[in-house]
């Protein structure tokens, strides 16, 4: 199981009727790990996960919370780490389910360091796509027990399509922890 929290400061010049500076899509998401492959170091099948994630209202009228529900395929290959991402997503005050969907790689850098860049998109705003992709970096750190594991994320975004915010940062922290103890290998 992973702990993940996150959130967007977006600065979009492109949405006038909107405040261009603003805090969005704070999420807490819990990850289940649903079949165990070459992430978990469990031979060269590749991983499968589970995401929930509430999404929180944002303080400019939605009046309540999104859910965002999505599967995740990870493998590795080169040297490289890459997750294939897909879903659906509830946007918060809204009422139908919109596709969700992200392609990522990483790439280990030094002292613990990934390098990461991601495409990802949505359609949730009846808009059209919300297409955009990411340059950033992940830190892990050595967890003190009984966490298994902590990370922190940093991100640049960069909206594709004229309905993403133009310009976005992003930070978070990852806490994965054992539900049982570990299995000798």
């Amino acid at each position: 199981m992973e702990l993940v929290g996150g959130f967007k400061l977006v600065n979009d010049l492109s949405h006038a009727e909107e405040d261009p500076k603003r805090f969005e899509d704070a999420t807490v998401s819990l990850k289940w790990i649903a079949h165990e492959g070459v992430l978990q170091g469990r031979g060269g099948t590749p991983s499968v996960g589970v995401e929930l994630s509430p999404v929180v209202p944002r303080l400019d009228g939605q009046h309540r919370p999104g859910a965002e529900l999505a599967g995740i395929m990870s493998n590795a290959g080169f040297g490289w780490t890459y997750h294939l991402n897909g879903g659906v997503l509830v946007e918060p005050s809204g009422t139908s389910a919109e596709p969700v969907w992200g392609v990522i790689v990483e790439h280990a850098l030094a002292g613990g360091v990934r390098a990461v860049a991601e495409v990802n998109g949505e359609s949730a705003t009846g808009t059209g796509p919300d297409d955009s992709a990411l340059v950033g970096a992940i830190w892990e750190v050595k967890a003190p027990p009984p966490i298994h594991e902590l990370a922190f994320d940093v991100g640049l975004r960069h909206g594709i399509k004229h309905t993403a915010a133009e310009w976005g940062g992003t930070a978070g922290f990852t806490i994965a922890f054992p539900l049982r103890e570990e299995e000798e290998r």
